[in-house]
């Protein structure tokens, strides 16, 4: 099977190496929602409202690939079959896209809002950071980003 490619704001990472009965299991951990916009979102077949947040593993080859977290990427997956005979989609590649800020915005019209006031969050590509920034370290420093 073809690998899926989507875009999703990956919104936490973190390396692992654990070692048992001679044998080492070492990735990245990351966790992100499968969304590019945090508008309200409400799913009345089941009564849920809001985005939740997957968790998968990338191999430590993808380290240099996660530019800035959180960020905006597109993610290549794999479909395997999971303990419960479902279909899983497992990331096996990241691809940085674009830097995000959490902005407070009142741009969403009442029939793009769930019954929600104004101002509400919503992802915005950052437009403050120069492209050579890319890295999104400066002096080995994280990259500030003033508000806007």
């Amino acid at each position: 099977m073809e690998p899926i490619k989507m875009n999703a704001v990956i919104n936490f990472a973190k390396p692992y190496r654990v070692a048992e009965g001679g044998t080492t299991n070492e990735g990245i951990s990351i966790n992100y929602l499968l969304t590019d916009s945090f508008r309200p979102f409400e799913d009345e077949t089941i009564g849920a409202q809001g985005y939740k947040s997957s968790k998968a593993s990338l191999p430590l080859s993808e380290a240099d690939s996660l530019v800035a977290v959180p960020g905006y990427y597109q993610l290549t997956c794999n479909m395997t079959i999971g303990s419960n005979n479902q279909p899983v989609l497992k990331p096996i590649k990241v691809e940085f896209l674009n830097y995000i800020d959490l902005v407070m915005s009142s741009e969403l019209s009442p029939a793009q809002s769930v019954q929600q006031p104004e101002p509400q969050l919503e992802v915005k590509p950052s437009e403050q950071l120069e492209p050579e920034q890319k890295s999104g370290e400066s002096d080995g420093k994280p990259v500030k980003q003033s508000k806007k």
